[in-house]
Protein backbone atom coordinates (compact mmCIF):
# COMPACT_ATOMS: atom_id res chain seq x y z
CA UNK A 1 0.00 0.00 0.00
CA UNK A 2 2.75 2.13 0.89
CA UNK A 3 4.15 2.02 -2.64
CA UNK A 4 0.66 2.92 -4.63
CA UNK A 5 0.56 5.69 -1.97
CA UNK A 6 3.98 7.04 -3.39
CA UNK A 7 3.50 6.37 -7.05
CA UNK A 8 0.60 8.19 -6.98
CA UNK A 9 2.40 11.06 -5.59
CA UNK A 10 5.05 10.82 -8.23
CA UNK A 11 2.52 10.92 -10.80
CA UNK A 12 1.03 14.35 -9.24
CA UNK A 13 4.48 15.79 -8.90
CA UNK A 14 5.53 14.63 -12.47
CA UNK A 15 1.89 16.24 -13.95
CA UNK A 16 2.47 19.71 -11.69
CA UNK A 17 6.12 20.14 -12.09
CA UNK A 18 6.76 18.17 -15.65
CA UNK A 19 7.98 15.04 -16.23
CA UNK A 20 12.01 16.15 -16.08
CA UNK A 21 11.54 16.98 -12.02
CA UNK A 22 14.01 14.51 -10.70
CA UNK A 23 12.10 12.64 -8.03
CA UNK A 24 14.24 10.27 -5.02
CA UNK A 25 12.17 7.81 -2.92
CA UNK A 26 14.11 6.62 0.05
CA UNK A 27 17.44 7.13 -0.87
CA UNK A 28 20.94 8.45 0.17
CA UNK A 29 20.65 12.51 0.32
CA UNK A 30 24.23 12.24 -1.43
CA UNK A 31 24.54 14.08 -4.75
CA UNK A 32 21.09 15.56 -5.68
CA UNK A 33 20.45 16.38 -8.79
CA UNK A 34 18.66 19.79 -8.09
CA UNK A 35 16.18 21.14 -8.27
CA UNK A 36 14.66 17.73 -7.18
CA UNK A 37 11.93 16.26 -4.86
CA UNK A 38 12.77 13.43 -1.93
CA UNK A 39 9.58 11.36 -0.95
CA UNK A 40 10.24 9.16 2.92
CA UNK A 41 7.28 7.95 4.48
CA UNK A 42 8.01 8.62 8.31
CA UNK A 43 5.22 6.87 10.22
CA UNK A 44 2.34 4.60 9.48
CA UNK A 45 -0.12 3.77 12.20
CA UNK A 46 -2.90 1.40 12.10
CA UNK A 47 -5.96 1.09 14.41
CA UNK A 48 -8.96 -1.40 14.68
CA UNK A 49 -12.48 0.31 13.56
CA UNK A 50 -14.74 -3.25 13.65
CA UNK A 51 -14.14 -6.45 13.19
CA UNK A 52 -11.85 -6.97 10.25
CA UNK A 53 -12.37 -3.02 9.22
CA UNK A 54 -8.99 -1.30 10.09
CA UNK A 55 -7.68 2.31 9.95
CA UNK A 56 -4.15 2.87 8.41
CA UNK A 57 -2.86 6.60 7.96
CA UNK A 58 0.57 7.46 6.09
CA UNK A 59 2.46 9.82 7.73
CA UNK A 60 5.27 11.53 4.74
CA UNK A 61 7.31 14.16 4.42
CA UNK A 62 7.98 15.45 0.92
CA UNK A 63 11.44 17.71 0.44
CA UNK A 64 12.10 20.12 -2.08
CA UNK A 65 15.69 20.76 -2.78
CA UNK A 66 15.63 24.24 -4.43
CA UNK A 67 18.74 24.90 -7.36
CA UNK A 68 19.80 27.97 -6.34
CA UNK A 69 20.46 28.51 -2.47
CA UNK A 70 20.19 32.25 -2.67
CA UNK A 71 16.64 33.93 -2.79
CA UNK A 72 14.93 30.99 -2.05
CA UNK A 73 12.26 31.85 0.65
CA UNK A 74 9.69 32.92 -2.34
CA UNK A 75 10.53 29.70 -4.27
CA UNK A 76 9.91 27.68 -1.82
CA UNK A 77 6.98 29.50 -0.31
CA UNK A 78 5.69 29.07 -4.41
CA UNK A 79 6.36 25.21 -4.22
CA UNK A 80 4.89 24.87 -1.15
CA UNK A 81 1.37 26.53 -2.28
CA UNK A 82 1.51 24.03 -5.43
CA UNK A 83 2.07 20.72 -3.22
CA UNK A 84 -1.05 22.30 -1.26
CA UNK A 85 -2.76 22.20 -3.90
CA UNK A 86 -1.37 19.29 -6.04
CA UNK A 87 -1.31 16.62 -3.27
CA UNK A 88 -4.67 17.07 -1.66
CA UNK A 89 -6.20 14.74 -3.86
CA UNK A 90 -4.39 11.27 -5.32
CA UNK A 91 -5.02 8.65 -7.10
CA UNK A 92 -4.31 5.34 -4.98
CA UNK A 93 -4.95 2.65 -7.78
CA UNK A 94 -8.25 3.04 -9.07
CA UNK A 95 -9.07 5.17 -5.68
CA UNK A 96 -8.91 9.24 -4.98
CA UNK A 97 -7.89 9.72 -1.81
CA UNK A 98 -7.72 12.87 0.19
CA UNK A 99 -4.59 14.18 1.99
CA UNK A 100 -5.18 15.66 5.40
CA UNK A 101 -2.60 17.44 8.10
CA UNK A 102 -0.79 19.51 5.46
CA UNK A 103 1.53 21.64 6.78
CA UNK A 104 5.22 22.80 5.75
CA UNK A 105 8.67 24.07 7.32
CA UNK A 106 11.87 24.91 5.60
CA UNK A 107 15.07 23.39 7.47
CA UNK A 108 18.81 24.40 5.88
CA UNK A 109 16.83 26.04 2.96
CA UNK A 110 15.06 22.46 2.24
CA UNK A 111 11.10 22.80 2.00
CA UNK A 112 9.50 19.79 4.12
CA UNK A 113 6.10 18.84 2.92
CA UNK A 114 4.06 16.77 5.52
CA UNK A 115 1.11 14.95 4.90
CA UNK A 116 -1.03 11.84 5.72
CA UNK A 117 -2.99 10.12 3.68
CA UNK A 118 -5.33 7.53 5.70
CA UNK A 119 -7.75 4.97 4.52
CA UNK A 120 -9.65 2.07 5.42
CA UNK A 121 -8.35 -1.75 4.47
CA UNK A 122 -10.05 -4.69 5.00
CA UNK A 123 -8.72 -7.99 6.72
CA UNK A 124 -9.15 -11.04 4.66
CA UNK A 125 -11.25 -13.51 7.35
CA UNK A 126 -11.41 -16.78 7.61
CA UNK A 127 -14.44 -18.37 6.34
CA UNK A 128 -16.14 -20.13 8.79
CA UNK A 129 -17.68 -24.07 7.52
CA UNK A 130 -21.56 -23.66 7.71
CA UNK A 131 -23.46 -26.65 9.20
CA UNK A 132 -24.15 -29.30 6.30
CA UNK A 133 -27.66 -29.89 6.77
CA UNK A 134 -30.68 -29.13 8.65
CA UNK A 135 -33.60 -30.53 9.42
CA UNK A 136 -36.45 -28.81 10.98
CA UNK A 137 -39.96 -30.17 11.82
CA UNK A 138 -43.27 -28.38 12.83
CA UNK A 139 -46.45 -29.30 14.46
CA UNK A 140 -49.85 -27.92 15.14
CA UNK A 141 -51.27 -27.48 18.43
CA UNK A 142 -54.74 -28.00 18.62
Amino acid sequence: MGNDIITGIIQKLRDTFGNETTIYVDEEKQELSEPCFFIRILTVSQDLVIRNRYRRVYSLDIEYHPEEREKIARELAEVADTLSMALEYIHIGDNLTRGSGIHYEVQDGVLHFFIDYDFFVFKVLDREEYMETLIQTGHLKE
